[in-house]
């Protein structure tokens, strides 16, 4: 950096930091804050450089607070802590005022950690549940498809990145035979999570998800931890699988598993596709229970539900995301 605290800002330092429009390297403004590019990018609006990268160009307050307040908004959205910089008056000169470290440090590490924190996210909101349940008894399988629809591919990104999950869970009624044994498995599966991740994990309001995440109930499922979101395709994978813990003899290999695909890429952007297919398969095995244990009742349930990002300190770039429920079985 060619400043220092209390001096000018010159607009080729200015310009290194905010990135271009469709910037996507590392530690640049507009790679998190704008559209970015795969895990990178929230979708808004971004910040323009100043014009003709002249070092003598002289930046003005707003274009400095806008800066400043940009990487402020990601942290807070995030739950960043950053060093915080002074904000200009508007006719004050423009300089860089920090407290206790050098104003060029403060903005690389300011950035860095924003940009390490991406998919970070510090509170949510939560759309209307979708509710889908087995309105009559069934004796061998039923399948659960959840079919969650974003408007475009920037759109499901922008969701994803910004810390939007998609949860899902299970129940019951309680009963004897069989249906002990659904209600049972069903509470143990405890709630379902996918995250955008498909590496690492993310603090998304205080928790720490992988990309595919079990929170609450018991027993020891079969998670693929490394399976949200992104680096999803138009193949089938399945994510979670619990078998029953207890039920009647012989019938403790049912189970309740979750796969998931996409429609594919559709944008150049690195999404992941804009239509995600959620597949439950509740599977009685041996099957045929009803003829000896009593038919599994009416009631069965998946609820998926969507947790938007909180938009306290960014805008609503996602849009709205729609949900379909159906189910099947014999």
């Amino acid at each position: 950096m060619t400043y220092q605290q209390f001096g000018k800002i010159q607009a080729t330092d200015y310009n290194n930091y905010v990135g271009t429009p469709t910037d996507t390297a590392a530690n640049k403004l507009n790679t998190i804050f704008a559209g970015g590019n795969g895990r990178a990018g929230i979708g808004q609006a971004a910040i323009a450089q100043v014009v003709g990268n002249d070092p003598s160009y002289k930046v003005t307050a707003q274009q400095w607070n806008a800066l400043i307040n940009a990487i402020a908004a990601c942290a807070g959205h995030q739950g960043s802590t950053i060093t915080p910089v002074t904000i200009n008056a508007a006719g004050d000169l423009v300089t860089a005022v920090t407290t206790g470290v050098s104003a060029a440090s403060a903005f690389e590490a300011n950035l860095n950690t924003i940009y390490t924190n991406l998919n970070n996210c510090a509170a949510q909101s939560a759309s209307a549940p979708t509710v889908t349940t087995r309105a009559s008894s069934w004796n061998n399988a039923l399948t659960f498809t959840h079919t969650i629809s974003f408007a475009n591919a920037d759109a499901v990104r922008y969701f994803f990145n910004a810390g939007g999950q998609i949860a899902l869970t299970f129940s019951h009624p309680t009963g004897t035979n069989v249906n002990a044994l659904w209600s049972s498995l069903a509470a143990a599966c405890g709630t379902v999570v996918i995250s955008g991740i498909n590496t690492g994990s993310v603090n998304i309001a205080g928790t720490v998800y992988n990309g595919v995440t079990k929170i609450g109930g018991t027993g020891t499922p079969t998670v693929a931890a490394n399976s949200g979101y992104h680096g999803r395709s138009t193949a089938n994978q399945e994510i979670f699988k619990q078998l029953a813990s207890s039920g009647p003899a012989g019938y403790t290999a049912s189970f309740i598993s979750v796969n998931i695909k996409t429609n594919g890429t559709q944008g150049a952007s690195g999404d992941s596709g804009t239509v995600i297919t959620l597949t439950t398969l509740w599977d009685e095995i041996p099957n045929g229970g009803g003829t000896a244990l009593g038919t599994t009742s009416s009631g069965s349930t998946v609820t998926c539900t969507i947790r938007t990002p909180g938009t306290s300190y960014i805008t609503n770039t996602w849009g709205t995301v729609a949900v379909v429920g159906s189910v099947t079985g014999t």
